[in-house]
């Protein structure tokens, strides 16, 4: 009697295996059991790591909204320019994930109607799908094309202000880091870094919206920390008087000086300033928008601990792709007064194709309105972006240059943490 209830006990047992190895996905859970514990709550098996999908596209396309013709004509050749110098870049370095770019450039012609209109006329395109939109250049020209490419959920990176960030906040990103931020850190960190600064000369180019704005983060920096300004001198364009400018600013009690200058506007006030100075030095910070890489060499040369200057780059590491940069700027565009707007469009070419590589993106037109949101919500927030022009991240769609502070010592620069 006792072997037949064994009997029944084997059969029964065999009976309720067979069940669970014919339910879908049981024997997976049988099998991995106690395993599964042992490997801990977060870890993964090879099967639970997604692996990107193949890219769908045979080409990146992307159209840049500039002004080829118009009251803004420099500033949008100069964009043009920048974009296409950082997609030459990408594209010789074998694409974005392996695919290449190509690109469309419209005309807004300076004015806001037609900035909406073609805008509305790219996002209504089917062949081909864009992924991205550059531009607006002109924040004027941004906010009246907003609710175009707003309401297609297409990302567009150009030169929006606050309002229109907030307003469209899903899709709007600006290229342009807000004037003053970096200025006033640089100079937060500069008179801390020198205790015999009490009283500070600004001298610095008010013809220049961008420059005017640094200048006055400067001083309410300089305020705050219980320092005061000497003396405001304003230098206007490129042919200034340079002895004149330092000489306005010498007559003073000043004992430092905030310089920010088009051209070679800080080299030339600077050397006249030493001069004045009996070949010392005085502290002086120079502003970076326009520091040409080929002045470096010369400003370090001063070789005085009491010459800083701020710089989105690193003028030791960064200063031999700087200066390609540079000189193919000159020989195109010439015009220092756009040299920021170049770079901040091949800055933006380098931003696209992070984020295309880091999320694995397809262009496939089947995906577009998915992978535009995640374009998006990417560079709203961006942790670090690495470019050949400097390194910057993104918050709320603004974007957020590190400009650093560097001291030269022994004819270089250093870096000041």
């Amino acid at each position: 009697m006792a072997m037949k209830i064994k009997l029944i006990i084997v059969f029964a047992l065999t009976a309720v295996l067979l069940i669970l190895l014919a339910v879908p996905g049981s024997a997976d859970r049988v099998s991995q059991g106690d395993s599964g514990l042992n490997l801990g709550s977060g870890s993964q098996t090879s099967k639970d790591i997604a692996e990107p999908l193949p890219v769908a596209t045979r080409e990146w396309y992307f159209e840049l909204l500039t002004d080829v013709t118009g009251a803004n004509e420099g500033a949008g050749d100069a964009a043009a320019w920048g974009f296409d110098y950082g997609v030459k870049a990408i594209n010789e370095t074998g694409g974005v994930r392996g695919v290449s770019v190509r690109w469309a450039v419209r005309d807004t012609a300076s004015d806001q109607a037609k900035a909406a209109s073609e805008m509305t006329t790219v996002v209504e395109s089917t062949d081909p799908k864009v992924l991205l939109v550059f531009g607006p250049i002109e924040p004027f020209e941004y906010k009246a094309a907003a609710p175009a490419f707003s309401s297609a959920h297409i990302p567009a990176i150009g030169n929006a202000d606050g309002d229109t960030l907030q307003n469209f906040a899903g899709y709007a990103i600006s290229i342009a880091a807000a004037p003053g931020e970096t200025a006033g850190k640089a100079v937060s960190s500069w008179i801390s870094h020198d205790s015999s600064i009490q009283k500070v000369a600004l001298i610095y180019d008010s013809s220049v919206g961008s420059l005017r704005d640094n200048a006055e983060r400067a001083k309410a920096v300089i305020t705050e920390a219980g320092l005061s300004v000497a003396v405001t001198v304003e230098a206007s364009g490129d042919t200034f008087d340079a002895a004149g400018v330092a000489g306005a600013a010498y007559g003073t009690d000043a004992d430092a000086y905030y310089i920010d200058l088009t051209g070679d506007g800080n080299k030339r006030v600077v050397e006249q300033l030493v001069y004045m100075n009996g070949d010392v030095a005085p502290s002086v910070l120079m502003g970076s928008l326009d520091a040409s890489v080929v002045q470096l060499p010369e400003i370090a040369a001063l070789n005085s601990e009491k010459v800083y200057i701020w710089s989105e780059f690193d003028p030791e590491a960064d200063a031999e792709k700087r200066l390609l940069f540079d000189t193919a700027f000159d020989a195109a565009i010439g015009n220092g007064r756009y040299y920021n707007i170049a770079a901040d469009y091949c800055q933006a070419a380098s931003f696209v194709c992070q984020a295309v590589e880091e999320l694995g993106l397809t262009g496939d037109p089947a995906r577009a309105a998915e992978e535009r949101d995640q374009l998006s919500a990417y560079m709203r927030d961006c942790a670090q972006v690495s470019t050949p022009l400097g390194v910057y991240s993104t918050s709320g769609g603004a974007k957020i240059a590190t400009s650093r502070l560097f001291q030269i010592k022994d004819g270089k620069f250093v870096n000041i943490p």
